[in-house]
Protein backbone atom coordinates (compact mmCIF):
# COMPACT_ATOMS: atom_id res chain seq x y z
CA UNK A 1 0.00 0.00 0.00
CA UNK A 2 2.84 2.38 0.85
CA UNK A 3 4.42 1.58 -2.52
CA UNK A 4 1.22 2.65 -4.29
CA UNK A 5 1.13 5.90 -2.29
CA UNK A 6 4.71 6.58 -3.35
CA UNK A 7 3.81 5.82 -6.97
CA UNK A 8 1.09 8.50 -6.94
CA UNK A 9 3.24 10.86 -4.82
CA UNK A 10 0.51 11.11 -2.18
CA UNK A 11 0.68 11.19 1.62
CA UNK A 12 -0.39 7.87 3.16
CA UNK A 13 -3.71 9.25 4.41
CA UNK A 14 -4.74 10.21 0.84
CA UNK A 15 -3.82 6.86 -0.71
CA UNK A 16 -6.73 5.27 -2.69
CA UNK A 17 -5.88 1.83 -1.25
CA UNK A 18 -6.20 3.15 2.32
CA UNK A 19 -9.57 4.70 1.43
CA UNK A 20 -10.72 1.34 0.05
CA UNK A 21 -9.61 -0.35 3.29
CA UNK A 22 -11.58 2.18 5.33
CA UNK A 23 -14.58 1.60 3.07
CA UNK A 24 -14.25 -2.12 3.81
CA UNK A 25 -14.16 -1.59 7.57
CA UNK A 26 -17.18 0.73 7.40
CA UNK A 27 -19.02 -1.80 5.23
CA UNK A 28 -18.43 -4.60 7.76
CA UNK A 29 -19.59 -2.39 10.65
CA UNK A 30 -22.65 -1.27 8.65
CA UNK A 31 -23.55 -4.89 7.86
CA UNK A 32 -23.20 -6.01 11.46
CA UNK A 33 -25.37 -3.18 12.74
CA UNK A 34 -27.84 -3.67 9.86
CA UNK A 35 -28.10 -7.41 10.52
CA UNK A 36 -28.88 -6.89 14.20
CA UNK A 37 -31.63 -4.40 13.31
CA UNK A 38 -33.13 -6.44 10.46
CA UNK A 39 -33.34 -9.65 12.50
CA UNK A 40 -35.47 -7.77 15.03
CA UNK A 41 -37.88 -6.73 12.28
CA UNK A 42 -37.87 -9.85 10.09
CA UNK A 43 -38.31 -13.25 11.66
CA UNK A 44 -36.98 -15.25 8.69
CA UNK A 45 -33.13 -15.47 8.99
CA UNK A 46 -32.71 -16.44 5.32
CA UNK A 47 -34.40 -13.27 4.10
CA UNK A 48 -32.34 -11.23 6.57
CA UNK A 49 -29.11 -12.86 5.36
CA UNK A 50 -30.09 -12.28 1.69
CA UNK A 51 -30.79 -8.58 2.28
CA UNK A 52 -27.53 -8.10 4.20
CA UNK A 53 -25.55 -9.90 1.47
CA UNK A 54 -27.20 -7.73 -1.19
CA UNK A 55 -26.43 -4.55 0.76
CA UNK A 56 -22.85 -5.70 1.38
CA UNK A 57 -22.28 -6.42 -2.29
CA UNK A 58 -23.65 -3.03 -3.27
CA UNK A 59 -21.42 -1.23 -0.74
CA UNK A 60 -18.32 -3.12 -1.88
CA UNK A 61 -19.00 -2.33 -5.55
CA UNK A 62 -19.53 1.31 -4.62
CA UNK A 63 -16.25 1.31 -2.67
CA UNK A 64 -14.40 -0.28 -5.61
CA UNK A 65 -15.75 2.28 -8.11
CA UNK A 66 -14.90 5.18 -5.80
CA UNK A 67 -11.38 3.87 -5.21
CA UNK A 68 -10.73 3.31 -8.92
CA UNK A 69 -11.97 6.83 -9.67
CA UNK A 70 -9.58 8.21 -7.07
CA UNK A 71 -6.71 6.17 -8.58
CA UNK A 72 -7.44 7.59 -12.04
CA UNK A 73 -7.55 11.14 -10.67
CA UNK A 74 -4.33 10.59 -8.71
CA UNK A 75 -2.57 9.17 -11.79
CA UNK A 76 -3.82 12.05 -13.96
CA UNK A 77 -2.57 14.54 -11.39
CA UNK A 78 0.82 12.80 -11.25
CA UNK A 79 1.18 12.71 -15.05
CA UNK A 80 0.22 16.39 -15.28
CA UNK A 81 2.80 17.27 -12.63
CA UNK A 82 5.45 15.15 -14.36
CA UNK A 83 4.65 16.74 -17.71
CA UNK A 84 4.94 20.28 -16.37
CA UNK A 85 8.31 19.39 -14.87
CA UNK A 86 9.49 17.74 -18.11
CA UNK A 87 8.18 20.57 -20.29
CA UNK A 88 9.79 23.30 -18.20
CA UNK A 89 13.10 21.41 -18.26
CA UNK A 90 12.96 20.53 -21.96
CA UNK A 91 12.19 24.06 -23.12
CA UNK A 92 14.42 25.76 -20.54
CA UNK A 93 17.58 23.95 -21.71
CA UNK A 94 17.57 25.09 -25.38
CA UNK A 95 16.42 28.59 -24.41
CA UNK A 96 19.27 28.88 -21.89
CA UNK A 97 21.71 27.67 -24.56
CA UNK A 98 20.39 30.22 -27.05
CA UNK A 99 20.69 33.05 -24.54
CA UNK A 100 24.26 32.05 -23.66
CA UNK A 101 25.28 31.71 -27.31
CA UNK A 102 23.79 35.10 -28.21
CA UNK A 103 25.61 36.78 -25.31
CA UNK A 104 28.88 35.11 -26.29
CA UNK A 105 28.41 36.00 -29.95
CA UNK A 106 27.67 39.62 -29.07
CA UNK A 107 30.78 39.77 -26.88
CA UNK A 108 33.02 38.36 -29.62
CA UNK A 109 31.66 40.81 -32.20
CA UNK A 110 32.30 43.74 -29.85
CA UNK A 111 35.84 42.56 -29.11
CA UNK A 112 37.28 41.89 -32.55
CA UNK A 113 34.65 40.65 -34.91
CA UNK A 114 33.96 37.02 -35.69
CA UNK A 115 35.54 34.68 -38.17
CA UNK A 116 33.39 33.02 -40.81
CA UNK A 117 33.86 29.46 -39.46
CA UNK A 118 33.04 30.53 -35.90
CA UNK A 119 29.90 32.27 -37.13
CA UNK A 120 28.84 29.07 -38.94
CA UNK A 121 29.32 27.08 -35.72
CA UNK A 122 27.19 29.50 -33.70
CA UNK A 123 24.46 29.61 -36.34
CA UNK A 124 24.40 25.81 -36.48
CA UNK A 125 23.97 25.69 -32.68
CA UNK A 126 21.15 28.28 -32.89
CA UNK A 127 19.38 26.17 -35.51
CA UNK A 128 19.74 22.99 -33.45
CA UNK A 129 18.24 24.59 -30.34
CA UNK A 130 15.42 26.21 -32.30
CA UNK A 131 14.62 22.82 -33.87
CA UNK A 132 14.34 21.32 -30.37
CA UNK A 133 11.86 24.01 -29.32
CA UNK A 134 9.92 23.64 -32.58
CA UNK A 135 9.69 19.86 -32.23
CA UNK A 136 8.55 20.13 -28.62
CA UNK A 137 5.80 22.65 -29.40
CA UNK A 138 4.66 20.62 -32.43
CA UNK A 139 4.26 17.51 -30.27
CA UNK A 140 2.27 19.38 -27.64
CA UNK A 141 0.08 20.98 -30.31
CA UNK A 142 -0.57 17.63 -32.03
CA UNK A 143 -1.37 15.91 -28.71
CA UNK A 144 -3.91 18.67 -27.96
CA UNK A 145 -5.55 18.32 -31.39
CA UNK A 146 -5.43 14.55 -31.74
CA UNK A 147 -8.57 13.91 -29.69
CA UNK A 148 -10.58 16.16 -32.02
CA UNK A 149 -10.92 14.02 -35.15
CA UNK A 150 -12.10 16.94 -37.29
CA UNK A 151 -8.86 18.87 -36.69
CA UNK A 152 -6.61 16.02 -37.80
CA UNK A 153 -8.84 14.08 -40.16
CA UNK A 154 -6.60 11.93 -42.40
CA UNK A 155 -5.92 13.31 -45.88
CA UNK A 156 -4.83 10.25 -47.80
CA UNK A 157 -2.55 10.33 -50.83
CA UNK A 158 -0.01 8.04 -52.48
CA UNK A 159 3.48 8.22 -50.98
CA UNK A 160 6.76 6.52 -51.85
CA UNK A 161 7.05 3.97 -49.03
CA UNK A 162 10.76 3.16 -49.14
CA UNK A 163 11.80 6.77 -49.69
CA UNK A 164 9.70 8.00 -46.76
CA UNK A 165 11.08 5.37 -44.41
CA UNK A 166 14.68 5.90 -45.56
CA UNK A 167 14.35 9.66 -44.97
CA UNK A 168 13.27 8.98 -41.39
CA UNK A 169 16.22 6.66 -40.81
CA UNK A 170 18.58 9.27 -42.25
CA UNK A 171 17.05 11.90 -39.95
CA UNK A 172 17.99 9.89 -36.84
CA UNK A 173 21.37 8.54 -37.97
CA UNK A 174 23.28 11.47 -36.36
CA UNK A 175 21.62 10.76 -32.99
CA UNK A 176 22.30 7.04 -33.41
CA UNK A 177 25.97 7.73 -34.11
CA UNK A 178 26.15 10.06 -31.13
CA UNK A 179 24.72 7.30 -28.92
CA UNK A 180 27.08 4.74 -30.53
CA UNK A 181 24.11 2.74 -31.75
CA UNK A 182 23.65 0.92 -35.06
CA UNK A 183 20.41 1.95 -36.78
CA UNK A 184 19.25 -0.13 -39.75
CA UNK A 185 16.27 -0.46 -42.07
CA UNK A 186 15.17 -3.81 -43.57
CA UNK A 187 12.61 -4.15 -46.37
CA UNK A 188 10.77 -7.32 -47.39
CA UNK A 189 10.77 -8.15 -51.12
CA UNK A 190 6.96 -8.10 -51.43
CA UNK A 191 6.46 -4.43 -50.50
CA UNK A 192 4.48 -2.13 -52.80
CA UNK A 193 6.42 0.87 -54.12
CA UNK A 194 3.66 3.24 -53.03
CA UNK A 195 0.94 3.18 -50.39
CA UNK A 196 -2.15 5.33 -49.95
CA UNK A 197 -2.06 6.94 -46.52
CA UNK A 198 -1.89 10.25 -44.68
CA UNK A 199 1.73 11.33 -45.03
CA UNK A 200 1.69 13.49 -41.88
CA UNK A 201 0.33 10.78 -39.57
CA UNK A 202 2.43 8.03 -41.18
CA UNK A 203 5.64 10.02 -40.65
CA UNK A 204 4.64 10.80 -37.07
CA UNK A 205 4.24 7.09 -36.33
CA UNK A 206 7.61 6.11 -37.78
CA UNK A 207 9.55 9.10 -36.46
CA UNK A 208 8.34 8.74 -32.88
CA UNK A 209 9.06 5.01 -32.77
CA UNK A 210 12.51 5.38 -34.34
CA UNK A 211 13.34 8.27 -31.99
CA UNK A 212 12.39 6.12 -28.99
CA UNK A 213 14.44 3.18 -30.25
CA UNK A 214 17.51 5.36 -30.78
CA UNK A 215 17.16 7.15 -27.44
CA UNK A 216 16.61 4.05 -25.32
CA UNK A 217 18.50 1.42 -27.31
CA UNK A 218 21.83 0.16 -25.97
CA UNK A 219 23.72 -0.88 -29.08
CA UNK A 220 21.28 -1.43 -31.94
CA UNK A 221 17.89 -0.47 -33.32
CA UNK A 222 16.27 -1.70 -36.50
CA UNK A 223 13.12 -1.07 -38.51
CA UNK A 224 11.65 -4.08 -40.31
CA UNK A 225 8.92 -3.52 -42.91
CA UNK A 226 6.87 -6.21 -44.60
CA UNK A 227 3.49 -6.92 -46.17
CA UNK A 228 1.20 -9.57 -44.74
CA UNK A 229 -2.13 -10.14 -46.45
CA UNK A 230 -3.74 -6.73 -47.00
CA UNK A 231 -1.75 -5.06 -44.25
CA UNK A 232 1.56 -3.26 -43.95
CA UNK A 233 3.56 -4.10 -40.82
CA UNK A 234 6.32 -1.94 -39.41
CA UNK A 235 8.38 -3.34 -36.55
CA UNK A 236 10.74 -1.10 -34.61
CA UNK A 237 13.09 -3.16 -32.44
CA UNK A 238 15.84 -2.16 -30.06
CA UNK A 239 17.85 -3.74 -27.29
CA UNK A 240 17.64 -2.03 -23.93
CA UNK A 241 16.10 -2.05 -20.49
CA UNK A 242 12.85 -4.09 -20.46
CA UNK A 243 9.67 -2.15 -19.68
CA UNK A 244 8.50 -3.01 -16.13
CA UNK A 245 5.25 -5.00 -16.06
CA UNK A 246 3.45 -2.44 -13.89
CA UNK A 247 4.12 0.28 -16.50
CA UNK A 248 3.07 -1.63 -19.63
CA UNK A 249 -0.61 -0.69 -19.44
CA UNK A 250 0.32 3.01 -19.15
CA UNK A 251 2.96 3.63 -21.82
CA UNK A 252 0.47 4.79 -24.48
CA UNK A 253 -1.20 7.30 -22.15
CA UNK A 254 -0.70 11.01 -22.74
CA UNK A 255 2.21 12.51 -20.74
CA UNK A 256 3.14 9.20 -19.12
CA UNK A 257 6.85 8.46 -18.69
CA UNK A 258 8.27 5.42 -16.96
CA UNK A 259 10.61 5.84 -14.02
CA UNK A 260 13.64 4.66 -16.00
CA UNK A 261 12.80 6.95 -18.94
CA UNK A 262 12.92 10.11 -16.83
CA UNK A 263 16.71 10.23 -17.01
CA UNK A 264 16.40 10.73 -20.80
CA UNK A 265 14.93 13.81 -22.48
CA UNK A 266 11.34 13.42 -23.67
CA UNK A 267 7.77 14.68 -23.27
CA UNK A 268 5.72 11.53 -22.64
CA UNK A 269 3.73 12.25 -25.82
CA UNK A 270 5.49 10.14 -28.46
CA UNK A 271 3.77 6.79 -27.90
CA UNK A 272 0.40 8.49 -27.32
CA UNK A 273 0.77 10.12 -30.75
CA UNK A 274 1.85 6.79 -32.32
CA UNK A 275 -1.20 4.92 -31.00
CA UNK A 276 -3.64 7.71 -31.88
CA UNK A 277 -2.22 8.17 -35.39
CA UNK A 278 -2.26 4.42 -36.08
CA UNK A 279 -5.92 4.21 -35.05
CA UNK A 280 -6.77 7.24 -37.20
CA UNK A 281 -5.33 5.35 -40.18
CA UNK A 282 -7.43 2.29 -39.33
CA UNK A 283 -4.54 0.35 -37.83
CA UNK A 284 -3.21 -0.64 -34.44
CA UNK A 285 0.03 -0.72 -32.47
CA UNK A 286 1.26 -3.40 -30.06
CA UNK A 287 4.47 -3.96 -28.18
CA UNK A 288 6.41 -6.66 -26.41
CA UNK A 289 9.27 -6.45 -23.92
CA UNK A 290 11.14 -9.68 -23.36
CA UNK A 291 14.54 -9.93 -21.69
CA UNK A 292 16.54 -7.08 -23.23
CA UNK A 293 14.57 -6.74 -26.48
CA UNK A 294 11.77 -4.21 -27.00
CA UNK A 295 9.56 -4.43 -30.07
CA UNK A 296 6.81 -2.08 -31.27
CA UNK A 297 4.65 -3.36 -34.10
CA UNK A 298 2.37 -1.14 -36.19
CA UNK A 299 -0.15 -2.78 -38.51
CA UNK A 300 -1.82 -0.55 -41.10
CA UNK A 301 -4.39 -1.56 -43.73
CA UNK A 302 -3.30 -1.26 -47.36
CA UNK A 303 -5.73 0.58 -49.60
CA UNK A 304 -5.87 0.05 -53.35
Amino acid sequence: MLRECKKYKLPWYQCPQLIFLLFGVLTVLTLLIGYSLITKILKDPLISAFLITLAGGFLLVLAFIATKSLEILALASKMKSDFMHIFSHQIKTPLTNLAFQLDFLNLKIKERGLEKESLKTFLSAFKENLEKIKKLTEKISLAAKIEDLELIKPQKEYIDLKKTLQETINLYQPLAQKNKLKLSLLFATNLPSQIKTDSFHFKNIVENLVENAVKYGKSQAKVVVYKKGNSLTIEVINDGEPIPKQERSLIFKKFYRGEKAKSTSGTGLGLFIVKSAAELLGGKVTFSSDDNLIKFKVILPLEK
